[in-house]
């Protein structure tokens, strides 16, 4: 009785189906093939006004060198006859919305000068988001 239940035209047809499906699904996730990964990273330059070089990070050499007690960098305008910035302020960890002040100076090149005071580990920076301004406006985090 039960061999004669396996042998009915609609058992055999849902067998058959099922197992040409799953024949296909596993010859569909064998051909991925992945390459090794790229760098990834994130990043934006169309909102700018500003060009950011000689980034210096600065550790703390009294408690724990592996914290961030300050980050330096010279910030001039990206193109001739735009103004220098005024106010700056930096965050280095993203999303963490933790932004420090920046004390701009010199004449020829304008420096900011931003003191850490959070306590951030070298580990723990993954972004270096400058926000600057070249009104007299102070910056508020």
């Amino acid at each position: 009785m039960f061999i004669s239940t396996l042998l009915r035209g609609r058992f055999i047809i849902v067998a058959a189906l099922a197992l040409v499906l799953a024949t296909a699904a596993y010859g569909f996730a064998a051909a991925n093939t992945f390459s090794a990964p790229a760098s990834l990273g994130d990043g934006s330059e169309g909102v700018s006004g500003f060009v950011i070089s000689n980034v210096v990070y600065t550790l703390d050499t009294g408690s724990d060198p592996a914290n961030i007690t300050n980050v330096s960098f010279d910030i001039a305008p990206d193109a001739v006859g735009k103004p220098d910035a005024t106010d700056a302020d930096v965050e280095l960890v993203a999303g963490s919305g933790n932004l420090y002040d920046c004390a701009i100076s010199g004449t020829t090149t304008k420096t900011a000068s931003c003191d850490v005071t959070d306590t951030v580990t070298s580990a723990a920076v993954d972004t270096l988001r400058v926000i600057a301004t070249s009104n007299t406006t102070t910056l508020v985090p």
